[in-house]
């Protein structure tokens, strides 16, 4: 996506629901002509994008971990 002559990567956003996806919608226009700052913007990803925990992560993690290794069965 190119974005005022500069080249943008477009990343695909998991919000906690549609009203959530449309907030944060409206708030990155209201950053994009400048009516909000760079603050309120974060704190607009914060409460809207959903963050998977990091427990959830770094389980994630070490199960793919444990499958990619073969373990010797026991006797």
């Amino acid at each position: 996506m190119v974005h005022g002559g500069i080249q943008v990567m477009t990343i695909k956003l998991k919000f906690k629901n549609e009203l959530y996806a449309s907030v944060h919608e409206s708030a990155t226009a209201l950053f994009s002509v400048g009516a909000i700052d760079k603050k309120t913007m974060q704190m607009f990803d914060e409460k809207c994008i959903f963050q998977e925990p990091i427990a959830g992560q770094l389980q994630d993690k070490k199960s793919k971990k444990l499958k990619s290794r073969k373990v010797p069965k026991a006797i």
